[in-house]
């Protein structure tokens, strides 16, 4: 298919973001402590993250039993292996009681909580804080694109360790620029509202490939 758009402008047609959205945010703050790394995440719902880390096929999910499908669940422990329904009640009756299942089974790896508008993450791993950020990086690109988000690839884990910084990242769309044949996602850090980009990631349109900028 030709495209009569100049590749060097943005095209009008693409800019669908809000107004509104020109200052929301985006974002994924990091904090590490000892083997555990936590922070906050706004911009995605729970029942995102799990539907998007789905594809990790040893693990298990534990909610307070809503379907991630229907709607978001206020909170949700990922288990690597199969759950039995005692395992499910120590870690509901855990969480209900504000204590962290990770400090007692030794196979939850990720904790997700629903407050305040945004989602609050524990996690194990490095691996899945770039899966999370890869989320968020996915979602971003899909609205800037008024696509669905399973149009959109995931970006790949070495870009998003590239762009990831030691606190975080954050995603205005006003730092967002949107051209026939890719988009260039300007990424700044997490630390203080409204900061300026100071890297990027760009989506290629035409191949669904992600690159650092």
């Amino acid at each position: 298919m030709t495209c009569n758009f100049n590749a060097d402008t943005p095209s009008p047609s693409d800019a669908t973001f809000s107004f509104a959205s020109l200052f929301a945010p985006q974002t994924l703050t990091v904090n590490r402590t000892g083997q555990r790394i936590e922070g906050e995440l706004r911009g995605i719902s729970i029942s995102h993250i799990i539907l998007g880390l789905e594809a990790l096929p040893s693990a298990s999910w534990v909610t307070n039993g809503i379907k991630p499908d229907s709607t978001t669940p206020p909170w949700a422990c990922r288990v690597i292996g199969p759950v039995e329904p005692g395992d499910r009640l120590a870690i509901g009756t855990a969480i209900e009681r504000q204590d962290d299942p990770l400090d007692f089974e030794l196979r939850a790896d990720l904790l997700l909580r629903s407050q305040s508008g945004s989602v609050r993450y524990i996690c194990r791993s490095h691996e899945t804080l770039l899966d999370i950020a890869g989320l968020l990086l996915q979602q971003h690109a899909a609205q800037a694109l008024s696509s669905a988000v399973a149009n959109v690839p995931l970006p790949e884990a070495g870009v998003v360790d590239a762009v990831l910084g030691d606190k975080g990242l954050s995603l205005r769309s006003i730092e967002t620029d949107v051209f026939p044949s890719f988009l260039d996602i300007g990424i700044a850090d997490a630390v203080q509202e409204a900061a300026p980009a100071t890297r990027s990631v760009i989506f290629d349109r035409v191949t669904s490939a992600w690159h650092t900028g």
